[in-house]
């Protein structure tokens, strides 16, 4: 577990979506769904889950989740390191030297440092398979290869990191027009080749369905439909400066002790602008410039300057890329160091190849020891260089299950929490993780997302991806800054205290003596003396807490995002039950209560069943996301589902005694699948057919 800025992408993020990945998976579900994260999120739509990536799909169905990961990782290097010495082979690169290519890619830095993120791994591990394919296409232009293309690519897609694959399309076709410069094509060829490949990437996207189209509907629907602006798809810079780190990776100080910079417009993330490959490597590379008129050596020197060239993002010559699409829709420009270290990688392998075949006759024999002895000081530099950056824990560090856990459990109800990255930030920007105390210790304040560990529904969200609109406005209220005084005392504003109550949050955990009259203190957890710290968590019940599913008798139409704040900061708004509507449907001023009863009969994460009793004509509210498939029924018939309070869900209902479902069917989902199953389909009665065609007309063939 590597702490991050102001979290953990493994506590925090991935080990939540993988466990409800193996959930689904155990029960014989997609996880279209999840009641446990932002009051309901789509995460498969989202991506990062990496739900039919094949090694995610037969591990998290088959082991508990933690081991499940940790192999995922393992064998994320394995594969990486299997692609690059397949592709240097292609290259017509020895065995030695191929290994080396394999080893110093897969354990470079950049994968040391990416540890936290393991989709990014998983995603990168395919990148050596992507380019092979693209070379067998651009040497033999045939169905076959076009069809190998489409395989590597979709299981990027399906590993989750989009911008990996992105990055990795990008380098391929820099790596291939490296090619047509260097060496004439005719133009017949070249055609063919091209067409060869984007009909490759077209039925990779095919192939994909099943994950893009919800993706795609996710974006549509996310604050990032449009692209982001040139700030931001150029967000936390590569320097030019930073370039020092290739030889002194810990140059500008270090993330585990806390002293590396901290995160800012001018200045870049640590894991992502580090890519130390180890001095040898390096060497070997500026050595083939020795023989820069080698096409392969070339070749490889374009990928990497060309890489370069876009690392440098606002700082580059080329920073217009990042104003259009695709370019515009990701942000860190320094992702594309994956493919200068892929170009090292090679360059390097090529400068033990030449060193190899310059030695006399009579060492050829032996000349295998220059690649091995290259390999074991690449391995002593590299354990020099990670050996000081991920810290190594035992699972039971993080296994305890925080005691709100066991409130929320028994009540059946949602948590939220206030300044857990202030608390984490404490300690990761002073220092670092020279202790994992801290950060285990912090576990009991259920940071979002973290709730999916234990089945545990949350109002917030850790996402860094795609969010719908409306999640995003409405969690960004649960997530205003809080002040607090020197006596570590704060107050929540009106407009918070709404939110976490119109979210039907009963339980909030801060490091904070919170003094609303709404928070009544539950129990504190004080710090373990290993920390040698005094600041204590409390969990706090809101006495003001909505329901998950209640009863209302009066609405009143909002036009605008303003009149939603505006009733937001109003605290006499919640208590009168009333319910925002942006269209005009049936008659409710009536603000009496009583007499209105709500059972929840059933539940799974996209089957709810109700049983309902009103004395008359009202609204019943369910306080999660409402999204596109969710839909309703009262008493077996379809009724139509109402968007309130900015995301949430009402239905209306008569008086009288019914039964209400609420269930969700992903229509995005179910085309994508059918698109994928037709194609897969497709694809291998196609491969059939030419592998028995290719049989047929074979001299050999008896």
């Amino acid at each position: 577990m590597i702490p991050d800025f102001g979290e953990s992408d493994v506590l925090h993020f991935h080990l939540p979506l993988k466990n409800i990945l193996a959930g689904s998976l155990k029960n014989n579900e997609w996880p279209v769904w999840s009641p446990f994260i932002a009051s309901g999120f789509p995460v498969l739509a989202e991506s990062q889950i990496g739900t039919f990536f094949l090694p995610n799909l037969i591990l998290y169905r088959l082991l508990p989740t933690v081991p499940a990961y940790n192999i995922s990782l393992a064998l994320s290097f394995l594969t990486a390191g299997i692609g690059m010495y397949v592709f240097c082979r292609s290259l017509r690169l020895s065995m030695w030297p191929s290994l080396f290519a394999a080893i110093v890619f897969s354990f470079s830095g950049y994968f040391a440092v990416q540890l936290n993120h393991v989709d990014v791994i998983q995603t990168a591990s395919f990148l050596p398979f992507v380019f092979w394919s693209l070379y067998r296409i651009y040497r033999r232009p045939n169905v076959l290869n076009s069809l190998l293309l489409s395989f590597f690519l979709s299981q990027q897609l399906f590993a989750g990191y989009i911008n990996t694959a992105f990055t990795t399309l990008v380098g391929g076709f820099i790596f291939l027009a490296a090619l047509m410069i260097l060496k004439f094509q005719s133009v017949k060829t070249s055609i063919k080749v091209l067409v060869l490949i984007t009909t490759g990437c077209a039925v990779a996207g095919l192939l994909s369905s099943i994950q893009l189209i919800p993706t795609i509907e996710l974006w549509l629907k996310s604050t990032k439909s449009g692209g982001v602006d040139f700030a931001t798809a150029t967000q936390f810079p590569y320097p030019y400066k930073h370039i020092i780190t290739f030889l002194f990776p810990y140059f500008f100080g270090n993330p585990a002790n806390g002293t590396y910079p901290g995160f800012s417009d001018s200045w870049g993330i640590f894991w992502e602008n580090t890519a130390y490959i180890g001095i040898l490597p390096l060497i070997l590379s500026i050595f083939t410039l020795r023989h820069i008129r080698s096409r392969i050596v070339g070749v490889f020197w374009l990928v990497v300057i060309a890489a370069f060239l876009l690392v440098f993002g606002k700082f580059s010559p080329l920073y217009f890329f990042y104003t259009f699409p695709p370019f515009s829709f990701f942000r860190v420009p320094s992702k594309f160091l994956i493919i200068v270290i892929f170009g090292f990688s090679i360059l390097s392998a090529i400068g033990i190849q030449k060193i190899m075949q310059s030695l006399p006759i009579k060492f050829i024999r032996a000349a295998f020891v220059i690649p091995l002895l290259c390999i074991g000081l690449f391995l002593i530099d590299g354990y020099r260089f990670s050996y000081q950056y991920p810290p190594v824990s035992s699972i039971e560090l993080w296994n305890k299950r925080p005691d709100v856990v066991n409130l929320a459990l028994k009540n059946d109800t949602r948590i939220g929490e206030i300044g857990a990255s202030v608390f984490w930030n404490s300690y990761f920007l002073t220092d670092g993780w020279k202790s994992l105390m801290p950060y285990s210790y912090s576990t009991a304040l259920l940071y979002p997302n973290s709730g999916a560990l234990y089945d545990i529904r949350q109002s917030q969200l850790n996402m860094g991806g795609l969010i719908p609109r409306r999640t995003k406005l409405f969690t960004d209220i649960l997530g205003l800054p809080v002040s607090e005084s020197d006596d570590k005392e704060t107050t929540l504003s009106a407009t918070l205290i709404n939110a976490f109550s119109l979210s039907s949050t009963e339980y909030i955990t801060s490091p904070f003596l919170i003094t609303n009259d709404d928070l009544l203190p539950v129990t504190t957890i004080t710090p373990p003396k290993e920390i040698n710290s005094d600041k204590t968590i409390t969990v706090y019940k809101n006495s003001s807490a909505l329901p998950r599913f209640f009863i209302s008798y009066k609405t009143e139409k909002i036009d605008t995002i303003e009149d939603f704040y505006r009733n937001m900061n109003d605290r006499n708004f919640l208590q009168q039950k009333k319910v925002m509507t942006e269209e005009t449907f049936g008659e409710y001023n009536s603000g009496k209560e009583g007499g209105e009863s709500i059972t929840v009969k059933d539940e799974k994460p996209t089957d709810i069943r109700l049983s309902a009793s009103l004395p008359r004509n009202g609204l019943l509210v369910f306080t999660d996301t409402n999204y596109p498939g969710w839909s309703a029924e009262l008493d077996n018939q379809s009724i139509p589902v109402h968007t309130v309070n900015l995301y949430q869900m009402a239905v209306e209902i008569p008086e009288g005694n019914h039964t209400v479902r609420f269930f969700f069917t992903s229509r995005a989902f179910e085309l994508g699948k059918l698109i994928t199953i037709f194609t897969a389909v497709i694809t291998a009665s196609g491969v059939f057919l030419l592998c028995v065609r290719s049989r047929g007309t074979d001299p050999r063939t008896p």
